[in-house]
């Protein structure tokens, strides 16, 4: 403990006086430092992740690295401290967080994984209505639905209201011609 003190360009007579203390004093100096730092992770973790750019990266590899990359940094002065005093104390407390950071990550990336496939949805359905024949753009509609009817439960009819939404949305937008849409409803493919 001492010696990190001192390498750590710490105070000499504080690491004189962690010279002197018994066994159980030092032992109780080393677990409160240990947790300080443990709590502190965070901090450390939040820093270099910006600085390294950890949370502008959707590749799970290189995320992994750079998280490595922290971990390792954080850990160089604690390396020559007791790894059961390291395990018991400080390792806890870094594992609560990078378990906080992962569950995030994940939740953000499922959240642009959602809005690819909204956006390829929504794209796919326009298309239908672009240079097709009235009666062939009905069926292109009820295809659509049964395609994309999985990412919605398996429901037809769920599928068919967010078809029917995107076509609101299209038409307001201007990404679906209103000519378009009124010829293929006069079409009788619909029933």
């Amino acid at each position: 403990v001492y010696k990190r003190q001192e390498q750590g360009g710490g105070d000499v007579f504080v690491a004189e006086g962690l010279r002197q203390l018994s066994g159980w004093k030092a032992y109780g100096y080393a677990k409160a430092m240990l947790q300080q730092a443990g709590v502190s992770y965070g901090t450390h973790y939040t820093q270099r992740g910006q600085e390294l750019g950890l949370n502008e990266t959707s590749d799970p590899r290189q995320r992994a690295a750079i998280e490595q990359q922290i971990r390792e940094e954080y850990m160089q002065p604690y390396g020559e401290l007791n790894p059961m005093l390291l395990h018991e104390h400080m390792f806890p407390s870094m594992q609560r967080f990078e378990q906080g950071e992962q569950l995030a990550y994940a939740n953000r990336q499922a959240k642009l994984f959602q809005e690819q496939r909204k956006t390829e949805r929504n794209q796919s359905l326009y298309a239908t209505f672009v240079n097709a024949d009235p009666g062939q753009t009905a069926q292109n509609v009820l295809q659509w639905v049964d395609q994309y009817k999985g990412q919605f439960g398996g429901s037809r009819g769920l599928a068919f209201a967010a078809a029917t939404e995107t076509i609101r949305t299209g038409l307001s937008n201007g990404s679906i011609d209103p000519t378009s849409f009124r010829n293929a409803l006069d079409q009788d493919c619909l029933l």
